[in-house]
């Protein structure tokens, strides 16, 4: 029974919050986390960007994107809370993602 498989957006966002960069890497876990949710979609994404931590934004959306289950009709919610500078940085990262 994974305890992650329906966890909403909402939950997701103020889990990333809550990971202390000290102790833990707030990417790792939010990957980890990613892989047990059953419907990860654009929307985790967004709040992970609105909770995680402001330096690591293109990293999140870099390791995240690949566990969109919406990407393909979605993915603009992502791109839509990024800076133009951050838009530059991931597209490679939507480019391959949209490619599969």
């Amino acid at each position: 029974n994974n305890f992650y498989a329906s966890m909403s957006p909402s939950d997701y966002g103020l889990i990333i919050s809550k990971v202390d960069d000290a102790m833990f890497d707030q990417r790792e876990v939010a990957v980890l986390i990613a892989k047990g949710v059953e419907n990860f979609t654009c929307e985790h994404v967004v709040l992970a960007l609105q909770n995680g931590d402001n330096i690591i934004r293109t990293n999140l959306v870099e390791r995240l994107i690949c566990f969109c289950s919406d990407f393909s009709t979605n993915k603009d919610e992502i791109k839509n809370q990024l800076s133009d500078w951050e838009v530059t940085v991931t597209e490679r990262a939507f480019e391959d993602e949209e490619s599969k």
